[in-house]
Parts: C-alpha cells; sequence; structure tokens
C-alpha cells in the first residue's frame, strides 16, 4: 500500500494545525446513530511526470480549454463527487450501522445553504464538487454556531466532512516529451471528520490513504483521456475510505501523560 503523500494542505483545514494524524472519541462515536455528511470535496494532483513541448504543451491546453468550455468538466467532476459520496455514504451506513440522511435532504438546511460551495469551483479543473453542499475549508470558517444549527436542523447525532486527493501512485508507458502514451494509477487520501451535536470533534483523520487502482488513466499527446476517470477515481476514493474505517477499528488511544 502506498504511504507516502504530500499532503500538508490537509493539515490545516476545518480547525487548524495538527500534530497527529487520527484521533478518534470512541466513547462518543458509539453514542452515534444518525449522520449527515455535510461536505465533500475532492482534488485531482494528478502528474504524469512528462515535461511536454511546446507542440504536446499547445495540444494539452487546447483540450483542457474546450473541456472546461463546454462544460464537460465541470458536469464530469460533480458526478464524479456525486458517486464517491455514495460510496463514503455506504461505507458509514454499513461499515458502523449509522443511518446517513439523504443529500437531497441534507441540502435543504437552512444554515448550510450559507456555507454551500455552489458554481465557485466549475471551471477548476482539478476540483470535485457538490454546489449544493460545502467543503471542510468552508465548514471551518462557518464557526461552531452554525455547525451546531446544521446538525439540528437535520435532526442528526454529528456531521460528517470529508476531503479526498488523488495523487498519481505510478505512471506507466513511453512518454517523450508529451509525444506517446502514459497511464497514471491514482490513490485517494482521505481526510475524514466528525463533529457531534455540540461541534465537538469526535472523530477525525488526516491520512486515511488507499491503495493504488490496477486500472488507469491515460495521457496521450500530453492531455488526459477521461472516458473512464470516474471509474478510476471513484475505485481510489472507495479504497481511501476503507483504510479510514480500518484505521478507526484499529485505533488505539495514546497513554495518558503522567
Amino acid at each position: 500500500m502506498v504511504r507516502w503523500v504530500g499532503v500538508a494542505w490537509a493539515m490545516f483545514f476545518f480547525s487548524g494545525c495538527h500534530f497527529t494524524t487520527l484521533t478518534i472519541r470512541k466513547d462518543k462515536v458509539a453514542t452515534v446513530k444518525r449522520v449527515a455528511i455535510v461536505g465533500f470535496d475532492g482534488e485531482l494532483k494528478l502528474d504524469d511526470g512528462d515535461t511536454k513541448n511546446v507542440i504536446t504543451a499547445n495540444i494539452a491546453a487546447s483540450k483542457n480549454m474546450a473541456d472546461v468550455k463546454s462544460g464537460r468538466r465541470a458536469q464530469r467532476r460533480f458526478e464524479q463527487a456525486a458517486v464517491e459520496y455514495d460510496h463514503l455514504a455506504k461505507l458509514l451506513s454499513e461499515g458502523l450501522g449509522w443511518e446517513v440522511v439523504d443529500r437531497a435532504v441534507v441540502a435543504q438546511s437552512p444554515t448550510l445553504r450559507r456555507f454551500a460551495v455552489g458554481d465557485g469551483l466549475s471551471f477548476n479543473r482539478g476540483h470535485q464538487f457538490l454546489p449544493e453542499l460545502s467543503n471542510q475549508a468552508l465548514l471551518n470558517g462557518a464557526g461552531d454556531a452554525a455547525r451546531k444549527q446544521i446538525a439540528q436542523e437535520l435532526g442528526v447525532d454529528a456531521i460528517v466532512a470529508c476531503d479526498v486527493a488523488f495523487i498519481n501512485g505510478g505512471t506507466g508507458g513511453v512518454s517523450v516529451g508529451g509525444f506517446g502514451s502514459t497511464t497514471m494509477h491514482p490513490y485517494g487520501q482521505a481526510h475524514f471528520k466528525v463533529l457531534d451535536q455540540n461541534g465537538e470533534i469526535i472523530w477525525e483523520d488526516f491520512w486515511a490513504v488507499g491503495d493504488k487502482t490496477q486500472e488507469g488513466i491515460r495521457t496521450t499527446m500530453g492531455a488526459m483521456v477521461v472516458e473512464n476517470e470516474t471509474k478510476v477515481l471513484a475505485q481510489a476514493a472507495a479504497s481511501a475510505f476503507q483504510e479510514l474505517l480500518r484505521r478507526y477499528r484499529t485505533y488505539q488511544p495514546p497513554p495518558e501523560k503522567r
């Protein structure tokens, strides 16, 4: 399993700087029965490592611009986030026995709407997003009172937020200056947080790193071939979520200081 990651960004989301990658209050988590996933975000940090020349760089830029202008990229990022959100909801339901509030119901929270992502990430080629929901960065700025209000409006024991970074875990194929074809095999790293009705963090994991995918995303002439992108990223996210659950089940709290 891949264990190296560049994740300094994650260490500052939602509640400031942390020096531990996993914190769980199992006594508090055990009381949770009903949750709402109110924040979800994915970020693609995929690089095949090949240096493009002028020709292939221009080809890639042209394809990227067409993808953005057509709206296909934004729609694809939305669809990817929705699939991965559903994977997380299923894991929390089947793995922990939690009742997970339907996403459409979650989006009805008046307070959550004030901190929704909206369409602001539509032109960001590397971000997956659900416009009607929030993300960890926005929830961090919302404050305790707003987060408590969201939990009350949704009638849940806890609210959940999760960010996933997708990183290239290995590249196959041959490409020189962008000429040729390579295949990237991404893995996912999840930053996951659960807050109870009082806004207290009862579970936070910065470092749930999944396996790299068997199937890869191909790059040719400097541009990604996106036909199977959603499928591959969903596999990477699902593996990270399984690792999240494994880390929860095997967690041992640090010894108390004397």
